[in-house]
């Protein structure tokens, strides 16, 4: 910061507790402060694979960070694990800092899979190895991949593949980091065997045993400022179950560990489905988050169709649901709302109207128009395509992710005004009045579109 003096860095530096000795030394917050406002939320940072969620630039937004990547030196075996923050609190910490040194647990626990918040086979809190490095040899490429991002102000996502990681064990271990803003997240994975059944163990950490409840399937973490509830929605057998870690010294002393969710047999194939939905405690009392937890424990449903599962989350008067495809190569996602040959599918509703929706690594979405969705029945692609899209009034916002150059075509009953493609105006845009579609030309990578109706 001394180096660049930048007023963005700056504000943010102003956040931190500043009590090391390094900020003694080199911190500098006097100067020019700017907000950060106008920087993305969401983020992927590629080379590390490295993906951060956010709701905001204040104190009490959620953030959570989601890694997937290559190797690099001085690191942990990690791979896939997630931290939260939300109110002001650390919910879902890992393991944390030791001495490598002098820290008997250093080698044990800190560094393995066991310290983080990512998947065990067989308890094994060794699970993991070291992926390869990014710049490195044609030949040694067996590493993590982030292998999708998307990140708006209305909706954020990332996928991640890491069975390379697991000694021969897995041939498929994806996990899909779903942001529904600015409120909660939903965790999923798709975990398949080489052949040999196992126990999967999916770890949730925590900084102190006392913050810790488990009724049936709902985990709550109750801290000073805020809580969680995790619920966990598949397996529907699972054992939920805590384990210690070692004791931090300090005043006051915590008893850290985590928590196992773990299929009731061991198998070859398993699916994982849990919400993560923070709530500020309320300052002014002594009462907990209890009641405001189960009220939405109760306002989360589990989806299932022939190759589908996902959750159904009430909001206020509106309604949110989130489906996963279980299997690629089996049917497509078919729910009698909406049909797609994507991954994952959500979508937003609020009364009549459609206020978000999103679909993954599709090449056509369409909607059953009992729905009476506003401005779109519907979209196909040349090539496949992720989207999401957002409707406020007579205004939609696009964020279209393509894997090849191609068109788009949004099927929709009101020919619009205006189309913007990254931010400049289309003068004549492609509108087939018959069959009341728009067409637009796709790059491959991003692309953005605002319409206005």
């Amino acid at each position: 910061m001394s180096k660049t003096d930048d007023p963005v860095l700056r504000a943010l530096y102003k956040t931190s507790s500043r009590e090391h000795a390094l900020d003694f030394l080199f911190g500098r917050d006097d100067g020019l402060a700017t907000a950060p406002d106008a920087l993305a939320k969401s983020k992927l940072f590629s080379d590390i694979g490295g993906a951060e969620f956010r709701s905001g630039w204040t104190l009490d937004d959620l953030v959570m960070n989601f890694r997937c990547g290559a190797f690099f030196n001085h690191q942990h075996f990690h791979q896939g694990s997630f931290q939260l923050g939300a109110f002001g609190e650390t919910l879902v910490p890992e393991a944390g800092v030791a001495h490598y040194y002098n820290d008997p647990w250093y080698q044990p626990y800190y560094i393995q899979a066991a310290g983080h918040n990512t998947v065990l086979l067989d308890r094994n809190p060794g699970s993991q190895r070291s992926g390869d490095y990014l710049h490195f040899v044609t030949a040694a490429n067996d590493r993590a991949e982030m292998r999708e991002f998307i990140g708006s102000d209305y909706y954020g996502a990332a996928t991640g593949e890491l069975h390379s990681l697991y000694r021969g064990n897995l041939k498929l271990f994806e996990r899909n980091i779903i942001f529904m803003q600015p409120d909660y997240f939903v965790v999923f994975d798709r975990l398949r065997s080489s052949g040999t059944p196992h126990e999967y163990s999916w770890l949730l950490h925590f900084d102190d045993r006392k913050d810790v409840k488990i009724s049936g399937s709902d985990i709550t973490i109750e801290r000073k400022q805020a809580s969680l509830l995790a619920k966990v929605l598949s397996p529907e057998n699972a054992v939920i179950e805590t384990q210690g870690a070692p004791v931090r010294l300090g005043v006051p002393i915590t008893h850290p560990g985590y928590l196992q969710v773990s299929n009731a047999e061991k198998s070859t194939a398993e699916d994982f489905l849990v919400v993560l939905y923070p709530t500020k405690t309320h300052p002014t009392t002594a009462i907990q988050s209890g009641p405001e937890n189960k009220k939405i424990s109760e306002a989360i449903k589990l989806l299932k169709g022939k190759n589908y599962e996902g959750a159904r989350i009430a909001r206020g008067d509106a309604g949110d649901e989130i489906l996963f495809r279980i299997d690629d190569e089996k049917e497509k996602i078919q729910d009698g709302r909406v049909s797609t040959d994507g991954r994952i599918v959500a979508h937003t509703v609020r009364g009549d109207r459609v206020e978000m929706l999103a679909v993954h690594d599709a090449t056509y979405l369409t909607f059953n128009p009992a729905m009476r969705l506003s401005l779109f029945t519907g979209l196909t692609g040349t090539a496949r395509f992720t989207a999401a899209g957002s409707f406020r009034g007579d205004a939609a916002e696009w964020e279209v992710r393509a894997d090849d150059a191609g068109t788009i075509t949004f099927h929709t009953p009101r020919k619009p005004l205006q189309v913007m493609y990254n931010g400049q105006t289309i003068p004549s845009f492609l509108w087939d009045e018959g069959n009341r579609q728009l067409t637009v030309a796709v790059v491959k990578g991003t692309n953005k579109l605002t319409m206005h109706f």
